[in-house]
């Protein structure tokens, strides 16, 4: 068995069952006292020595207010206040059975309840040794009371029969305890392993990146972690048993709908325009006691615009593996067909309607570069660490470097943009970035007759972050294709590759910002939405931001 299972009741255990004790012998010495002073209580007890008994009780009444006092003050040990105080209870209950009518008396049988004691509290040798001190103890008042007085009645058999009485206690005593101790330790060992796993559990289930919410059948939140509160925008902590209504009528409203058809498990919801994927699962009931027989319910809540996100990264990752090795594969020939025309577009001897099929062809060559140039991007995209930008008078350089490469450039200006404002972003990414937009806007919102107007403008959400627009006079985007813009291979035109926006938006992410589409303009408008909050003139770490 081990150790910890062996031991005996703990310390305040066993003082507790001592004042136990003590109270059971104050009560047995007070009722004792009066039946020789109260006239109610004196026809219970016919003493043959009164007197001899008046002194006893009085001093066994004294010895017990001894014992709770030492109890009180824990002085001796506890150990010894067991065994002496044992002891002197057998001797002055034996007194009193002298001073009565022996064992025929019937006070005997109050040794029953010291020897118990006894062997409850002590170790065997100890209560083997109260026993036979009480046994011997009544067979010597037996014989004491024969010899003093010849005509009393003796019954040795009674005091033997009496005697092994207090044997079988005492081991029934020790046995009982030892059972006790063992089940108090073992409930002991399992309650702190229950506390320890409860503990963990909690811990687990607070640092899950997904939610989790217990609810009962009223729908009351009997559980909610970190994440569930963050997915459900909940300003505060929930306090216990709050309605699930009131913290999330859009999650309230799903759950009612499972469960009138519960046949399906997982539901979708929006909580302020964020969709969440809600998961649910009955548990057992464990305890019945309070009348509920509704079973709780688990609700798992998951991020579906991240799992939407991560298995897109898992596709564009494998794709761009692959696209890669083509794009590499094609760039080759496709380098030997462009030298082959521009050779060959050298020649004297080509009339006009072979040098308009080889204008085709290096137009088409040309096409397939770019093609290949935005899958070869695509698949070397790279998490460069951020440089620090002073933002204005790098995006006019960059404006002015963009006209100056285009026979027809768009109108750009720069509107609400603080020269002192600074981002992180590493340069030539944003060049690309740009680029890519301007484009965009150059092949889809050219309007006839209106000319191209690309207004870059700068504000700040209210939390303080700081965002770049790309707006343009065009005839805006279809809101059929609002979700689908950004996906790659995806494009409108006959001879786009549709990777553009895409590669703008990869890198984009590559340097912590976002790039996404604003519904609400007039025209086409893209915002690039930077990490981190809003930076001032006196910051160190300034790049001069070119590329």
């Amino acid at each position: 068995m081990p150790r910890a299972l062996s031991k005996r009741l703990h310390h305040h255990a066993d003082w507790r069952a001592l004042a136990t004790i003590n109270a059971y012998r104050c009560f047995v010495a007070l009722g004792l006292t009066g039946t020789q002073f109260s006239p109610l209580l004196q026809p219970l007890v016919t003493a043959t020595q009164p007197q001899l008994f008046s002194v006893c009780a009085v001093l066994y009444l004294f010895c017990s207010g001894l014992a709770v006092a030492a109890a009180i003050l824990r002085q001796p040990g506890l150990r010894v206040q067991i065994g002496l105080f044992s002891i002197l209870d057998i001797t002055f209950i034996t007194c009193l059975c002298y001073a009565d009518t022996g064992v025929l008396g019937g006070l005997g049988a109050l040794l029953i309840v010291p020897v118990a004691c006894a062997g409850a509290l002590l170790n065997t040798r100890m209560a083997l040794f109260v026993a036979a001190f009480a046994t011997l103890a009544v067979l010597f008042q037996e014989g004491l009371r024969a010899l003093a007085l010849p005509s009393s009645d003796t019954t040795f058999s009674q005091a033997s029969i009496l005697g092994g009485l207090f044997f079988v206690v005492a081991g029934l005593a020790q046995w009982l305890a030892h059972r006790i101790r063992t089940t108090q330790a073992m409930l002991t060992a399992h309650a702190r392993t229950l506390r320890s796993l409860t503990a963990l559990n909690q811990r687990i289930i607070e640092q899950m990146d997904m939610g989790a919410l217990v609810i009962n059948g009223s729908l009351d939140i009997q559980l909610i972690n970190a994440a569930a509160r963050r997915l459900l925008q909940l300003p505060a902590p929930v306090q216990a048993n709050a309605t699930l209504a009131l913290v999330s009528p859009a999650l309230h409203a799903t759950v009612n709908t499972w469960l009138r058809l519960p046949g399906e498990h997982a539901r979708s919801l929006e909580v302020d325009g964020h969709p969440l994927l809600a998961t649910f699962s009955v548990l057992p009931i464990f305890d019945d006691s309070a009348g509920d027989t509704t079973p709780p319910v688990l609700i798992f809540l998951e991020d579906a615009q991240r799992q939407a996100e991560q298995a897109q990264q898992l596709k564009l990752a494998a794709m761009g593996r692959l696209s890669a090795g083509i794009a590499h594969e094609i760039r080759n020939p496709l380098s030997a067909i462009s030298h082959a025309t521009q050779l060959l577009s050298e020649s004297a001897v080509l009339a006009a309607e072979d040098r308009k099929l080889l204008a085709i062809v290096d137009r088409h060559s040309q096409r397939i570069d770019r093609i290949v140039d935005d899958v070869m991007g695509l698949a070397r995209r790279t998490d460069t660490a951020p440089a620090t930008l002073q933002l204005k008078p790098w995006l006019q350089e960059t404006i002015d470097e963009y006209c100056g490469l285009h026979d027809n450039p768009p109108a750009l200006t720069l509107q609400h943009i603080d020269p002192t404002q600074r981002v992180h972003f590493w340069p030539p990414h944003l060049r690309r970035i740009l680029f890519n937009l301007w484009h965009n806007a150059e092949h889809h919102a050219r309007q006839a007759g209106k000319p191209l107007q690309i207004t870059v403008g700068g504000g700040h959400t209210a939390r303080g972050a700081f965002y770049l627009d790309n707006a343009d006079n065009g005839p805006g985007i279809d809101a059929a294709i609002y979700n689908r813009i950004l996906e790659p291979f995806y494009t409108t035109g006959q001879e786009g590759t549709g990777l553009g926006l895409h590669i703008a938006r990869e890198l984009c992410e590559s340097n912590g910002a976002r790039l996404t589409v604003v519904r609400s303009h007039a025209g086409a408008c893209f915002r690039i939405m930077f990490a981190g909050r809003p930076q001032t003139h006196d910051e160190s770490g300034l790049t001069d931001g070119k590329h």
